[in-house]
C-alpha cells in the first residue's frame, strides 16, 4: 500500500539492552535474531539499534539515562530514534546505521564479536544468568550500581537457613521500584548504617527520595525486599518476620506494610505512621505445601498510595526466625 502510494517506509530493529541480548543468547535465541535480520535486509529500508553501544550497553544502575530497565529504553533514547528515523543532520551519531544486505555478515560477525567483549565485561551478569539457571530459589549476587547492590542486615535465624535450599546467608536488600512516567527516575534506595542509639546498633536507612504527595493518576509499587532461598524443608511451618522501625521525622505511608511472600501466599501487616520513637512489627506466616521461594518485603507504597512528608529517612531492622512446634 505504502508502495502504491509512494509512501517511503523505513523499519527499524529496536534497541536491545546488553542484558536481553545476553539472555536471548544463553536461551539459543541468536540465530533466531540473525537470520531475523537477514529477512528484513532483504526485503526493507532498515535502522538497526540493536548493535553494543554506549546506548545498549549503560550499566543498569537506579537511575539510568537511555533506559526504564534492562527491556523498555526511556523517553529519551526514543527521541533519539525518532531523531535518527526522519533524518535530522547531526542526530545519533553511531546509533541505528543501516541494514545492509551486501555488508550484513560483518556487521553480524562485529554483533558477535561485541557480545564476547560485553560478556568478559561482565561476570556479575554472567553469575546471576548461571544460578538462575543451575540454583533454583539462589540468592542473586550483588551487581555493582544496581538497586539492591548496597548491603544491609537482616538477621535470618539460623533454623530458618538449615531449611532453605541453598542456604544463603546474605545481607542484600533487593530495592523494586514500579513508577508512573511522571515519577522521579530514583524512588527510594538502602544502605547500612550505624546508629548512636542505646536501643540499636546497626539499621538499615532507607531513604525515601521521591514518592507521591497525593495519590498517583497509575498504580506504582516501591519496595525492598530480601529473597533468601527455596524453602523446602518449611513447608507447613510457620516463620516469624519482625521489622523494629522509627522514622528521622514523623511519616504516614497510606500503604505501608510489611509482609513475607513465599511463591504461594502471602501474609503481611500494615506500616502506615511512624515516629522517632522504635516500634514492633510482626509477622507470622505458615509457609505453604506449595511453596518455591522465602521472600520479606517492606512496602513503601502501593496502587494509589501516598508518602508524606517526602524527604524523611526511616531506620529498621529485620529479623526472621521459626515457631518451633
Amino acid at each position: 500500500m505504502a508502495r502504491r502510494r509512494e509512501i517511503a517506509l523505513t523499519f527499524f530493529v529496536s534497541p536491545m539492552h546488553a542484558v536481553q541480548l545476553y539472555g536471548l543468547y544463553l536461551t539459543g535465541h541468536w540465530p533466531v535474531l540473525e537470520k531475523w535480520k537477514h529477512e528484513l535486509a532483504r526485503e526493507f529500508d532498515v535502522l538497526d539499534f540493536s548493535a553494543y553501544s554506549p546506548v545498549t550497553e549503560e550499566p543498569a544502575r537506579g537511575e539510568m539515562r537511555y533506559w526504564v530497565d534492562p527491556h523498555h529504553f526511556s523517553r529519551h533514547t526514543a527521541s533519539i530514534l525518532a531523531e535518527r528515523l526522519v533524518g535530522r543532520p547531526g542526530a545519533a551519531d553511531g546509533f541505528g546505521g543501516p541494514l545492509a544486505l551486501d555488508r550484513l555478515e560483518d556487521e553480524l560477525r562485529a554483533w558477535r564479536d561485541a557480545r564476547a567483549g560485553w560478556i568478559t565485561r561482565n561476570p556479575e551478569w554472567v553469575e546471576l544468568y548461571r544460578l538462575g539457571r543451575d540454583e533454583a530459589g539462589a540468592q542473586p549476587p550483588g551487581v555493582e550500581g544496581m538497586p539492591g547492590s548496597e548491603q544491609c542486615p537482616v538477621h535470618v535465624a539460623g533454623a530458618v537457613l538449615s531449611r532453605l535450599i541453598p542456604p544463603r546467608p546474605s545481607r542484600l536488600w533487593v530495592v523494586s521500584s514500579y513508577r508512573t512516567t511522571l515519577d522521579a527516575p530514583t524512588a527510594i534506595r538502602v544502605r547500612s548504617m550505624r546508629l548512636q542509639d542505646r536501643d540499636v546498633d546497626e539499621a538499615c536507612e532507607l531513604t525515601i527520595d521521591a514518592a507521591p504527595e497525593t495519590p498517583s493518576v497509575r498504580s506504582v509499587d516501591w519496595r525492598i525486599g530480601h529473597p533468601m532461598g527455596a524453602p523446602t524443608a518449611l513447608r507447613g511451618r510457620t516463620v516469624l518476620y519482625s521489622v523494629q522501625v522509627r522514622a528521622s521525622a514523623p511519616m504516614t505511608l497510606s500503604a505501608g506494610e510489611i509482609y513475607v511472600y513465599d511463591g504461594a501466599g502471602t501474609s503481611g501487616a500494615p506500616v502506615r505512621m511512624l515516629t522517632r520513637e522504635w516500634r514492633t512489627i510482626t509477622v507470622a506466616h505458615t509457609v505453604s505445601p506449595d511453596a518455591s521461594r522465602l521472600e520479606v518485603w517492606f512496602r513503601v507504597v502501593l496502587g494509589h498510595g501516598t508518602v508524606r512528608p517526602v524527604g524523611a529517612r526511616v531506620y529498621f531492622t529485620a529479623t526472621v526466625d521459626t515457631v518451633e512446634p
